[in-house]
C-alpha cells in the first residue's frame, strides 16, 4: 500500500563551488516537517550562502516517516535517488527562488528497488 505523510522530513544536499570553481564538500539540509497537504519550506541563509560559495547539483531526498505504519521509503520521483530541483519561480520582493520535488511516497509494505517504487 502506498501513502503519504504529514509530518515526512525531507533532506535537500546540494554541492558547493568556491571562488575558483573547486568543489567543496556537500552541503546537506533537513527540512521542516511536511504540512497537511504535504509542502516543505526549506532556507538557506545569506550567511551559509557566503560560507558556502555557489551552489548546484541540489537534489531533494526522502529522509523520514512520522508513522510506524507507513516508513518505508519508496523511489517514485527519485525520492530514495535524489530528485534534482526544479525551478518553478523567482520571488524578488523576497529575494527568494522556489522550487519544486515530488510528491515523494513512502509504503507500508516491503518492496525492493526497481519493482516500480
Amino acid at each position: 500500500m502506498l501513502c503519504a505523510n504529514v509530518g515526512a522530513v525531507v533532506r535537500v544536499t546540494c554541492m558547493g563551488y568556491d571562488e575558483n570553481g573547486y568543489e567543496l564538500a556537500p552541503y546537506t539540509v533537513l527540512c521542516d516537517p511536511t504540512d497537511k497537504n504535504g509542502y516543505l519550506f526549506a532556507t538557506l541563509a545569506h550567511s551559509e550562502m557566503d560560507r558556502l560559495g555557489k551552489l548546484s547539483e541540489c537534489k531533494a531526498f526522502v529522509d523520514a516517516s512520522p508513522s510506524e505504519t507507513c516508513d518505508i521509503p519508496t523511489n517514485v520521483n527519485n525520492g530514495m535517488s535524489g530528485a534534482l530541483l526544479s525551478s518553478s519561480r523567482l520571488l524578488t520582493d523576497k529575494k527568494m527562488k522556489l522550487c519544486i520535488v515530488g510528491p515523494f511516497v513512502y509504503t507500508s509494505g516491503p518492496h525492493t528497488i526497481g519493482e516500480g517504487y
